[in-house]
């Protein structure tokens, strides 16, 4: 068993993407989740998830800083872990250029 601590805002945010990543595998198309689910399960690319929410936070504190002013979960997940990451799920080089341009998005 893990015993890694965690945040009550890490906590929330690995739910909040774990809560995009099912809606993305129920949507037609959903390549890079479907698969990673598919190929590793569901309980892994839900591992993920956890492992990730400290990324996707420091991410969301970018676009903040660059002006964001809409919610976190419905708005800023969804676009940063479709821009944010690799068709392997590995985050871009660029990710802090990305989440800045979402910042400034109007």
């Amino acid at each position: 068993m893990n015993e890694q601590t965690f945040r009550y805002d890490e906590v929330e945010d690995a739910l909040c993407i774990w809560e995009e990543i099912l809606e993305c595998i129920k949507r037609p198309g959903a390549d890079k989740w479907s698969y990673h689910s598919d190929h590793v399960g569901m309980a892994t690319t839900r591992m993920w998830a956890v492992d990730h929410a400290h990324e996707v936070g420091a991410a969301y504190r970018i676009a903040l800083e660059a002006g964001y002013d809409s919610c976190f979960d419905w708005d800023f997940v969804p676009k940063f872990l479709d821009q944010g990451y690799d068709d392997s799920l590995n985050l871009v080089s660029n990710w802090q250029d990305i989440a800045k341009a979402i910042g400034e998005e109007r």
